[in-house]
């Protein structure tokens, strides 16, 4: 398997790399009002209004910092039945791909009721990563209200 790495205040995360529709560079995004916190906005992808998920926003409580490893990682969020949609993942120091296999997968399940986009904690070359769930962690960011009733 292939992961995609970012990080949040030093700690080490990574998307399944299956889950990821492209990396894209850090664009200008739009705040929409009554946005909830951690959401940056909309951003035009490919003529596409996207919505796009700061992710040190969401969890630190502090916007991402504008870097060169600063991405935006396009995903899809799949509904119940429901056509996918994209969104964004604002996320800092996502540069770096490593390969798992499911061997080295097998920690404890981190999902817990405030944080269902948690999953199996692993030890790779630079020490411990901790799996995220791309649609858990958009359908929990945004839920059906974002995309109306029907996503």
């Amino acid at each position: 398997m292939l992961f995609l790495l970012f990080q949040l205040d030093g700690h080490r995360y990574a998307l399944d790399g299956r889950e990821v529709v492209e990396i894209l560079p850090l664009v200008t995004a739009n705040r929409t009002p009554h946005s909830p916190e951690g959401s940056a906005g909309l951003f035009n992808y490919r003529g596409r209004p996207v919505p796009l998920i700061d992710l040190s926003e969401m969890v630190l409580g502090r916007p991402a910092k504008t870097r060169l490893s600063t991405r935006i990682i396009l995903v899809e969020r799949k509904g119940e039945g429901a056509e996918p949609r994209l969104v964004g993942l604002l996320a800092e120091q996502a540069t770096e791909l490593v390969r798992g296999d499911e061997a080295s997968l097998a920690g404890a399940d981190a999902a817990q009721s405030d944080t269902p986009y948690l999953r199996s904690i692993f030890f790779g070359k630079k020490g411990f990563v901790q799996r995220v769930d791309a649609n858990a962690l958009v359908s929990h960011h945004l839920g059906k209200a974002r995309f109306g009733a029907a996503a």
